[in-house]
């Protein structure tokens, strides 16, 4: 009884460690299985994921140099307002400004040819169309820079526009300095006229 025990139980030892290697054989089988579909799905979760990055970066790379062009296009355009603006602007003041001193002359040869002592008056009418050409010149001179700005070359750019703009400021105090003084030269005339009487 007792052999038939251990041979029962050696038996079922030899069984169950037979059940065993072959449940773990089929285990290992089905693992390595998925094992691969698993690695095979990564794999191609990978390449989609490159693919889509690759995809993203070509996007932005075109939006960059969609933007970089439409940029290049305002700063060509902007110089070339800008010229067009302060043409129109400086072309507006002395057109303006001539017609002033036109009056202002007229009425001051009025009151020489009536007797009146205008010379100081005239002379500085005379001194602002002086400061009136000079300031039509240096317009000119702001106006060309402007539009010979080279909007391909952007290094540049910012050197030539600060040149015309320096140019423009002083056609600015030109203008401004006519200004003063024609009314400088009415003062004077004014003057004159109150001395007379």
């Amino acid at each position: 009884m007792k052999q038939t025990a251990c041979y029962f139980l050696g038996l079922s030892l030899i069984l169950t460690l037979f059940v065993i290697t072959a449940a773990s054989s089929f285990a290992q089988e089905n693992s390595d299985d998925q094992t691969t579909q698993r690695r095979k799905e990564r794999d191609e979760m990978i390449l989609q994921r490159s693919e889509n990055a690759q995809n993203r970066v070509q996007k932005i790379n075109e939006k960059i140099q969609k933007g970089q062009e439409v940029r290049q296009e305002r700063r060509a355009n902007i110089a070339q307002n800008h010229a067009e603006r302060l043409s129109n602007r400086f072309g507006f003041y002395s057109q303006r400004l001539v017609n002033l001193i036109v009056k202002i002359k007229s009425s001051l040869e009025a009151m020489a040819a009536d007797g009146k002592d205008v010379t100081e008056a005239l002379n500085k009418i005379n001194e602002a169309q002086e400061a009136l050409d000079n300031a039509k010149l240096l317009g000119e001179k702001a106006v060309a820079e402007f539009s010979a700005i080279d909007p391909e070359n952007y290094e540049s750019q910012r050197d030539q526009a600060l040149a015309a703009k320096e140019i423009a400021d002083q056609a600015r105090e030109e203008f401004k300095n006519a200004v003063t003084l024609m009314r400088e030269s009415i003062k004077l005339a004014k003057d004159s006229i109150k001395e007379a009487e």
